[in-house]
């Protein structure tokens, strides 16, 4: 099979996507964190009609507090980290992935790395995206419009041998298709 080349340039509006995937969908640490507050909350309110009005202020305000800080804190962050990388309207050059069977090189100008196959943790198909997760935390994003193949094909035919290139390469355990 011949190599896939992706030239990565990002908006903030697909890091966005990315984050909301990767913090929502993804990883489920947001669900315990809101029965958490939830229950604390609960405590709270039983306080208030146990006569403990005093209790019950204290837990209330701290399960408001620990469920408003979070989330401002992560929509913070992706306002913050938008800022610092230049994402807006326009897309922005960050890597170039090459991929072929035998390895994911990956490239930015000043350096570069390849991954073999099996260092890819997940990877994530959506219409318009693909995410390759290296490790549990990171991901490689490959916006489907930026696909060449090195034959010149087009985007969808290069979409297309990607899909198939990463299935080959992917244990099905760590490949999720959202179509």
């Amino acid at each position: 099979m011949e190599q896939i080349i992706c030239r990565t340039e990002l908006t903030e509006k697909i890091y966005r996507k990315y984050m909301y995937y990767h913090v929502f969908r993804r990883d489920k640490g947001w669900l315990k964190h809101l029965i958490m507050c939830a229950v604390i909350l609960i405590f709270g309110l039983m306080n208030l009609y146990t006569n403990s009005p005093v209790l019950a202020v204290i837990f209330i305000t701290l399960a408001l507090y620990l469920f408003v800080s979070r989330y401002l804190r992560f929509f913070i962050s992706i306002g913050r980290i938008t800022e610092q990388f230049g994402l807006g309207a326009e897309p922005n050059y960050f890597y170039t992935l090459t991929l072929s069977d035998s390895v994911i090189h990956v490239e930015n100008g000043k350096e570069t790395a390849d991954y073999p196959w099996d260092r890819v943790c997940l990877a994530c198909i959506f219409p318009d995206i693909i995410y390759l997760y290296m490790n549990p935390q990171t991901a490689l994003l490959l916006p489907t419009g930026c696909l060449t193949s090195a034959s010149g094909t087009d985007s969808a035919a290069a979409n297309a041998e990607l899909a198939g290139l990463i299935e080959a390469h992917v244990p099905s355990d760590k490949l999720r298709r959202y179509l």
